[in-house]
Parts: C-alpha cells; structure tokens; sequence
C-alpha cells in the first residue's frame, strides 16, 4: 500500500530525475529480448528499476479526485479543440491513424497535436496505476494475427498463438494518443481488453471526460506485453508501460 505523491512534490521531482517511472532501454533488451529468438526472459525476476507488479492496483472511487489533479491543465479554447476534435467524437480514430501511418496533419489537427503533446508531456501519471483499454479485434494486425474465420471468440488456440508472438517478443510502439480508463469505460463491449501497467511519472493527461474516466497517454508510448489470458469471451492483454520517445 501506499500514498499519492501530491503535485508540489510531484513536479520537483519529475524535474530532478531522469527516468522516474521507466526503463533504461538497453537494460530492458538486455533483460527481456533473448538474443536470436523471441524467448523472453521473466521482466519482473530480473527488474530493479521497475517496481514490482504488487505495487500496482486500479485506483479506486474514492481516490478519483486526486488522481484527476494535473499539474498544468488547458486553457479553455484548449479544452473545447480536445473536446470537440477528440474526445467521444470519431475525429480521435482519424486523428490516430493519420499519425499512426505517417499522413500529414491538417492545421486543426496540428493543434490539437500541439496541445496533447504539450499537456502530456507536462503532466505524469501520480501512482503506480492499472489502467483499462478496450480496443477492437483489428488490434491484433498490426501483429500479422488475422482470423482467416468468422470469429467468434478466441479458442484456447488462438491464445497460445498470441502468447506466442507477442508475450516478451517485442517493444511496442504506439505511434498515436492512447486514451484509457482509470475507472469506468463505456468501450468494454469490445472484443479485446488491454490492462495497463502504468508506472508513476508516465507522461500523460487525465481529461475531464468523467463519464469514460478518460486519460490520455502522449503518443511515441512504448510497452511490452507480459501476460495475457482468456476472461470469458474476452482476450485480455497484460502491458507494461515504460515511457514515450
């Protein structure tokens, strides 16, 4: 167990270290990549920068409120581009798959960019956090996992196929704004949830949008995935957060 770190104290010492929250990414290959094939090595046996999963927990209802606080928050022209070129609008999707795939940007989305980046980039996560992601079955390409089938939902073979090929094989890169939930998500209807590990001093931003619990976490975000199992119908998928470039 243990206690929030408040803002004062917060951004002190986010600006005196270097790494507060994540990995030496030499040390992370060296640790988790095998060299020469896809076996990986048990992260959390060997870490000694990264803090033992039992230290993180979802943040409970009554710990909402202070998890909410932002060292810098939005002017409000800023929160009326976010919330209406972003949040619960199908923009974000168009938005991440233009940065996702390298498209140029339109003026208004070069904004919004600036100010998601700026307010990520400005504000970190104040506790070691899980955080919910609900993301669609399509999640799985990018990996080259298609369901030649109708899908259904997953068998115990599609499971060790996806243990497989990415539990410890590889750092992920998402090259886009990631939004999570840090309570409640009306998303959870998707095929696929994402638990994610998120260490104290991630850069990201906690929205006002309290009827998703929304954060967003600044693009370039780098994981690796360590477990993952079948939860009735649904695959989730355990990730370990470590900074974004």
């Amino acid at each position: 167990m243990f206690n929030f770190i408040f803002v004062s104290n917060r951004e002190e010492a986010w600006r005196n270290t270097e790494t507060i929250g994540n990995i030496n990414e030499s040390v992370f290959l060296k640790y988790i990549i095998k060299e020469g094939n896809n076996m990986g090595y048990d992260v959390f046996k060997y870490k000694k920068r990264v803090d033992s999963l039992n230290l993180f927990d979802f943040i409970k209802p009554h710990e909402y409120n202070l998890f909410k606080i932002n060292i810098e928050e939005p002017t409000e022209e800023e929160k009326n581009i976010i919330n209406n070129g972003y949040i619960r609008t199908i923009h974000s999707w168009n938005f991440n798959n233009k940065l996702r795939t390298g498209q140029k940007l339109s003026n208004s989305e070069e904004r919004l960019y600036n100010i998601l980046k700026r307010l990520c980039h400005n504000n970190r996560c104040g506790k070691n956090c899980i955080l919910r992601r609900y993301v669609k079955l399509d999640y799985l390409k990018q990996f080259n996992i298609n369901f030649n089938r109708a899908f259904t939902k997953f068998t115990s073979n599609d499971l060790l196929l996806i243990r497989t090929t990415l539990i410890y094989s590889r750092i992920i890169v998402e090259k886009g704004f990631m939004s999570a939930s840090y309570g409640k998500s009306v998303f959870f209807g998707r095929e696929i949830l994402l638990l994610l590990y998120c260490p104290f001093g991630i850069r990201m931003y906690v929205t006002d949008n309290d009827e998703e619990t929304e954060v967003i976490l600044s693009n370039e975000m780098k994981y690796v995935c360590f477990d993952c199992y079948l939860e009735e119908s649904k695959l989730v998928i355990c990730c370990y957060l470590y900074g974004s470039l």
